[in-house]
């Protein structure tokens, strides 16, 4: 690598920060002029150009002054250096922080209306008396089909074998009323979730308006 490409890139690396500088003033509401006097305690105007030598990527940006810069202005360093587009310092008020809690509440009331939904639903399920008698009747029916070949079983039971045949239909007819039940249940939250993505994950929604973010051109 030559000694040419390696200033330019150092020009590149310090005009990104310089942006960012400038952005991040901007973000605090502060002039050259305050944010000359707060960083460097100068109170000449003449000696305003140091905030201009940084924001125009004249100056590399030192460890000292990007500490009193952050501070001064109340941004991350991690936003001054371009490695981060937030420039908010508190995480919850942070632009990705405030898409995070949108999201989450708009999920935990998806949540509640999937689980109102659900308990009413549930109501028209069948009691737990309903599934044991169910299971009974299945277990019978399976005892009952050990001896449905049986000539002489038939001819002794015949009221057995006809009453199994009613039991069989009506479990069937049971369990074909649970799959219905439950397929709605399923569609229900389905509805819920598509609704929830909709309203909250279109890609042509903008949740927030998002930071500028420089590049190193």
């Amino acid at each position: 690598m030559t000694k040419e490409t390696t200033d330019l890139d150092k020009l590149k690396v310090n005009q990104l920060i310089g942006k960012n500088c400038e952005s991040a003033r901007n973000w605090a509401g502060l002039t050259r002029k305050t944010a000359m006097q707060r960083i460097f305690q100068y109170k000449d105007e003449n000696q305003l150009n140091r905030i201009t030598e940084l924001e125009n990527g004249q100056k590399t940006l030192t460890a000292p002054v990007l500490l009193k810069l952050c501070k001064t202005y109340n941004c991350s360093a991690d936003f001054i250096l371009g490695i981060s587009n937030e420039v908010e310092l508190n995480y919850a008020a942070s632009h990705n922080g405030l898409i995070v809690e949108s999201i989450t509440s708009a999920a935990l009331e998806m949540a509640d209306n999937m689980s109102i939904s659900l308990s009413k639903m549930l109501k028209h399920m069948p009691k737990y008396e309903g599934e044991v008698l169910h299971t009974c009747a299945k277990n019978l029916l399976k005892e009952i089909d050990v001896h449905a070949h049986d000539l002489a079983f038939k001819g002794s039971h015949p009221a057995i074998i006809d009453a199994a045949g009613e039991l069989r239909k009506a479990i069937i007819e049971f369990e074909i009323v649970i799959a219905k039940m439950a397929r709605c249940v399923e569609l229900n939250m389905i509805q819920h979730i598509e609704n929830y993505e909709r309203q909250n994950l279109s890609p042509s929604k903008d949740l927030l308006t998002k930071p500028q973010v420089n590049e190193i051109g």
